[in-house]
């Protein structure tokens, strides 16, 4: 997968708003070494170093674009170049801290076991995960993808990230945790135009899609996602554009 760095920046404002939001779930405690896996651009990079000034940080992603804008700001003690997946510390850690990435891995429940094998004890486990799988700006851009003419063209290519229900997540942790929060939070974004939309899935998994097109292809297949955007987020009384996204919070505190 190939992520453009500028295209997702777009949206800060709004993507950064979970990641604060399950940075604040983490209980008061001394960190000595924290890792942000998926840290992207790295932007909670900074406020991770404003919450455990003395903390060693380890930001972590697997594109290098995403990772070479992360270390332009120098907040971490050490970038990693690595799938999450492959990830083995060296050391036992304080926080494993994860926004918006563990919806991409081929194995969530491998990935939770072993993190959680990776915290010394009392460490946090703290991961958002997108669950907006359900709303058209996703169900409208798989449906298409897998239709009769475009899975010819992707030619099998697709990957859809994976989805789980908020039991799951806990039930994954529950046996080797001392405790285990896990919630739902519905944000809902105004865009200015159902376009913003489309921008804002270009940043993730419309990009994606895009990427394993010709020039050609993702003008045709663009149009028609686009379409079907405008079609099922009309605008409101005021103008505006609601976006709702779903999302699911774990904060899990280990034995």
């Amino acid at each position: 997968m190939l992520w453009n760095p500028e295209q997702y920046s777009r949206f800060e404002r709004e993507r950064l708003a979970p990641a604060l939001d399950l940075l604040q779930s983490v209980p008061i405690m001394r960190i000595g070494l924290v890792a942000d896996l998926g840290c992207g651009t790295g932007v909670i990079l900074p406020y991770i170093r404003d919450r455990s000034p003395e903390a060693r940080i380890i930001a972590l992603d697997h594109d290098a674009q995403m990772l070479q804008v992360a270390r332009s700001q120098a907040y971490a003690d050490h970038y990693v170049q690595c799938r999450i997946e492959d990830w083995l510390p060296d050391e036992k850690l304080d926080l494993i801290f994860s926004n918006a990435a563990f919806h991409w891995l081929p194995d969530q429940k491998a990935a939770i076991d072993r993190c959680l094998s990776f915290l010394n004890p009392g460490g946090v486990l703290a991961v958002q995960i997108p669950d907006n799988w359900g709303e058209p700006s996703h169900h409208n851009l798989y449906t298409l993808a897998r239709s009769e003419r475009w899975q010819k063209v992707l030619e099998q290519n697709i990957f859809q990230p994976s989805r789980h229900d908020s039991q799951d997540y806990y039930r994954w942790c529950k046996d080797c945790s001392a405790s285990v929060r896990v919630w739902e939070t519905r944000y809902l974004h105004y865009f200015e135009e159902a376009q913003d939309i489309v921008e804002w899935m270009k940043g993730t998994s419309l990009g994606q899609i895009l990427a394993l097109l010709g020039p050609e292809d993702q003008k045709v297949f663009l149009g028609e996602y686009t379409g079907l955007i405008v079609r099922d987020y009309p605008p409101m009384a005021e103008g505006q554009v609601a976006f709702p996204f779903r999302r699911i919070f774990l904060c899990a505190i280990k034995k």
